[in-house]
C-alpha cells in the first residue's frame, strides 16, 4: 500500500511539472498572442480561485463539491485548469487508471466567458496535456496510456464528443456508466 501512496504522490509532482512546462509550450501558440497561459493542478490555491468564479457565474458547477467517487486502490487523481491571462478558463477532474490505461475524466467545464468554443475550443488543450503526460508517465514510471475517456459525458455533449472521434460507450469497464472514448496512437 504504501508503494501505491508513494507512485500516486510522485504522479501528482510529475503533473504539476509537466503542467509548468506546457504553459510555456501553449503560450507561445499563436491563439494565445499575448496571453499569459497557466496549466496547474487542482490544488488549494486554483480549487479558491474556481469557487470564487463559480460564486460569480463564470463556471456552472462549483467543481470543489462536484462528487468524483475515489479509487484510490487502482487510480491517481487527474486535475487540471487552464488560466488565461491569469483567470481560469477550464478545468477537468477524472483520474489516470493505469489499470485500464485511460485518462478517466469525470468532470469538465469551460468558463461561460470563456469565448463561443466550449468542449470543442477546449478538448484540443485536454488532449495536448493529457498527451505530454502520457509520454512522461511512460517515460518515468513506464506506465503506458492507451485512451482518454469522459466517464457518464451530459447527454447534451455525446454528439460533440463523437464529432471529434470519440467512440459511445454504453456500459464503461462493466460500471453501468457510459462514456466516451478516445484511442490514442502509440
Amino acid at each position: 500500500m504504501a508503494d501505491r501512496e508513494e507512485l500516486v504522490a510522485d504522479c501528482i509532482e510529475l503533473q504539476q511539472a509537466v503542467f509548468q512546462k506546457l504553459s510555456e509550450k501553449l503560450e507561445a501558440l499563436d491563439e494565445f498572442a499575448d496571453k499569459i497561459i497557466r496549466v496547474a493542478y487542482c490544488c488549494e490555491l486554483v480549487n479558491k480561485d474556481l469557487d470564487e468564479l463559480y460564486y460569480k457565474r463564470h463556471f456552472n458547477f462549483c467543481p470543489t463539491q462536484v462528487g468524483i467517487p475515489p479509487n484510490p486502490e487502482n487510480t491517481i487523481p487527474l486535475k487540471v485548469c487552464l488560466y488565461v491571462d491569469k483567470l481560469p478558463v477550464a478545468y477537468a477532474l477524472g483520474d489516470i487508471n493505469d489499470a485500464r490505461k485511460a485518462f478517466e475524466i469525470h468532470f469538465m467545464e469551460t468558463s461561460n466567458f470563456f469565448g463561443n468554443t466550449g468542449l470543442k475550443g477546449f478538448i484540443k488543450y485536454v488532449f495536448m496535456i493529457l498527451l505530454s503526460l502520457r509520454d512522461v508517465l511512460k517515460e518515468t514510471f513506464q506506465i503506458d496510456m492507451d485512451s482518454i475517456v469522459q466517464v457518464s459525458p451530459a447527454q447534451n455533449s455525446v454528439s460533440a464528443f463523437t464529432e471529434m472521434g470519440f467512440d459511445y460507450i454504453h456500459d464503461y469497464g462493466g460500471t453501468n456508466n457510459s462514456a466516451v472514448v478516445f484511442k490514442l496512437n502509440g
